[in-house]
């Protein structure tokens, strides 16, 4: 034993390397976690849902009748009919939907600024701000629409919350919420490809109808309809 008593040892340091673990994986853990949530959060460039145009509200009523009723003078007198449906066109009719049919409108809860975007190789992307968990993010999902037959086939091949990859899980929970009239069977929302009938009964004149086109490019969607 040393003269002068018992001896005290210094307190033992941290090796530099367990230093830099204990502080760096809280601050490198809360920096990913920031950056998730800004870019889930983060609205994409595209993102532009149309508001009510009231300077062109009129205009916009009268296209969507028009188009109604070229369709049905169509059907109605046994002859095929091509529609043209322009992006920004649908995007006015879905902003103004409520001036457009008062109280005939679903609910598109929890879906808020839907916009559709005309893409090309036959793809539709849907879009709008969803919030969940605390969070609003732009949730899209992109279709590709192909006529098979006596249907049309709708694929989702992309889904996106913000500016990352959205689980198939929040789009199938969105659908589910947002249309439940449509019916989706499990099948089908696991595997992301819907099935809906080509033919249909036209309102106006009760006309039966199948869609034998459909062809999308960038900004415009082409849809042939021919009467039964």
């Amino acid at each position: 034993m040393p003269p002068g008593g018992p001896s005290t040892s210094a307190p033992r340091k941290r090796p530099r390397w367990k230093r830099r673990v204990l502080f760096g994986v809280p601050i490198v853990t809360i920096a990913a976690v920031l950056t998730l949530g800004g870019a889930m959060t983060c609205r994409p460039a595209w993102y532009r849902p149309a508001s009510i145009d009231y300077a062109h509200l009129e205009d916009d009523k009268h296209a969507e009748f028009d188009l109604e009723n070229r369709i049905s003078r169509g059907l109605n007198r046994g002859q095929p009919v091509e529609i043209e449906l322009e992006e920004a066109q649908v995007n006015r009719w879905i902003a103004a939907r409520d001036e457009l049919w008062p109280g005939d409108v679903p609910s598109l809860d929890p879906l808020e600024r839907p916009q559709v975007s005309f893409l090309d190789d036959n793809r539709v992307r849907l879009a709008a701000l969803v919030s969940r968990g605390g969070l609003r993010s732009v949730v899209s999902a992109t279709f590709r629409l192909a006529v098979a037959g006596d249907e049309v086939v709708i694929e989702q091949a992309r889904l996106r919350a913000g500016l990352l990859p959205a689980p198939r899980g929040l789009v199938t929970e969105v659908l589910r919420r947002a249309a439940p009239q449509l019916h989706l069977s499990e099948e089908a929302l696991r595997r992301g490809i819907f099935r809906v009938p080509a033919e249909g009964v036209w309102h106006n004149g009760r006309r039966r109808f199948r869609i034998t086109n459909i062809t999308i490019r960038h900004g415009v969607a082409r849809v042939r309809m021919e009467p039964l």
